[in-house]
């Protein structure tokens, strides 16, 4: 008696070369699976398309239409695999992970763009490596999403790594992410005998879907950015700020940051050194950056004012 084949979800939020495309409709898309003969071995396949570009384009918006998109779908297939752009994967994932925690099916994400310098084979082991890795990255994922039980999970070469838990790697061998406590939910053999461990999926204090997201949301680092102008913080909704090698937000930000009307988010700065800025600002820690963002982002959405939101982020 065969077993019957689940249904997955594959959703589209990258560039279009990904897929070999100049640029993806949602016909193109359809296209492509269908002729990618290999996923109609492993489960009935249907394509949902978010967003093309470039990836230095994303934003929080497409972070929420992702989640969106599998909380609207979630009672018509087993899974999801999401095919992103590595420039903001991680961001996306973490999202997810909390806008969907109540959801009782395997969400995988995935991308392709690991770059060859990174690896110690040679062009000629790989031949067309953004072709080989869309192809395996992509057949990987499909194989988790039908044996995962529930979970959103990060997967680019050969580890399951738990969304809150990833991070880049640049191992000279074919894996994207690694977890930062090393240990990966499972692991794809060259057989593709995939080994999930069997661990509990952290669920968050909400299993409310959000609602809404802020309309602007600006990243600084206090390395690097240059603060706004008074007229776009006029139009921003949350800063999302993250630490320097000292751990603070210079002196010459925070009279601007006082002024602020909106939610500001710290990543790695000490409050204690920050007293001014301690009563209207979040600070978060023990956990990467991008999940301290998805979480801001996530709360934003979830809670129906300051308050709440400050006991969704310290929770």
């Amino acid at each position: 008696m065969m077993l019957k084949q689940k249904k997955i979800c594959i959703i589209f939020c990258a560039e279009p070369e990904v897929i070999g495309q100049s640029r993806v409709t949602e016909q193109s898309l359809a296209i492509w699976a269908r002729n990618f003969f290999e996923l109609s071995l492993i489960a009935k396949v249907d394509t949902k398309l978010i967003w093309q570009g470039n990836g230095l384009d994303l934003t929080h918006c497409e972070w929420y239409q992702v989640a969106q998109a599998i909380y609207l779908a979630r009672n018509k297939y087993d899974g999801f695999v999401v095919l992103h752009s590595a420039e903001q994967v991680l961001f996306a994932a973490n999202y997810a992970k909390l806008a969907l925690a109540s959801l009782k099916k395997p969400v995988v994400f995935t991308t392709t763009a690991v770059q060859i310098e990174h690896f110690d084979f040679g062009d000629e082991f790989f031949g067309d490596f953004t072709n080989f890795t869309s192809r395996n990255n992509v057949l990987n994922a499909m194989q988790t999403s039908c044996v995962l039980e529930r979970g959103v999970v990060l997967l680019a070469g050969s580890s399951i790594v738990n969304a809150e838990k990833a991070i880049h790697t640049a191992y000279t061998h074919v894996n994207l992410f690694a977890s930062v406590d090393d240990q990966p939910l499972g692991s794809i053999t060259l057989d593709l005998d995939i080994k999930v461990k069997r661990k509990q999926i952290i669920k968050h204090s909400s299993n409310i879907f959000p609602k809404k997201i802020p309309k602007q949301v600006l990243f600084l680092d206090v390395n690097f950015s240059i603060l706004p102008s008074s007229e776009e913080l006029a139009k921003t909704d949350m800063l999302v700020i993250k630490a320097g090698e000292v751990n603070l937000v210079p002196s010459s930000w925070e009279k601007v940051l006082l002024d602020f009307s909106g939610l500001i988010v710290c990543y790695g700065i000490e409050p204690v050194n920050q007293t001014k800025l301690s009563k209207k600002t979040f600070f978060l820690s023990d956990m990467t950056f991008e999940q301290a963002a998805a979480q801001a982002v996530w709360a934003y959405g979830v809670a129906s004012n300051q308050v709440k939101i400050n006991k969704l982020l310290k929770s």
